[in-house]
């Protein structure tokens, strides 16, 4: 890989592992640091835990903030948002503009999307599906 091609590599990524880590059910979780500014995320924020990169997309404006651990097979993308306690593992993905929040845990092979805000175990709005999607209106 040419030096071009891996300057370029790195221009793209929006987080960097900031060295600090800590064990969470066997598992060992990286904090992540805002490397560019994008959607709320200003450069240099400091953000949630991850146990990989490929828990946390560097495409889009999706972020794992606050003490929000991300982790196992679980996946967030596009524009969405896992912050305060939120835990996101094994399988799930949360994606699109969804937000995850407060102590809300999202596993299995959960699906939280669209517009859904999740907060606490509450979904708010929008579509939480295991294998068939679920509708709930705002409460």
């Amino acid at each position: 890989m040419s030096n071009q091609t891996k300057d370029q590599k790195h221009m793209n990524k929006k987080y960097k592992f900031t060295g600090k880590t800590f064990q969470h059910e066997g598992v060992t979780l990286h904090r992540i640091q805002a490397l560019r500014s994008f959607g709320e995320v200003e450069e240099g924020d400091i953000g949630g835990w991850i146990e990989k990169e490929s828990n946390l997309s560097h495409e889009g404006n999706c972020w794992v903030g606050d003490e929000a651990v991300v982790y196992g097979g679980a996946c967030v993308f596009g524009d969405a948002l896992v912050y305060e306690d939120a835990m996101v593992y094994e399988d799930a993905m949360v994606y699109e503009q969804a937000s995850v929040a407060g102590e809300a845990c999202v596993f299995g092979d959960a699906k939280v999307c669209g517009e859904a805000y999740m907060y606490d175990g509450q979904l708010y709005r929008g579509v939480m599906s295991e294998k068939v999607p679920t509708i709930w209106e705002e409460v």
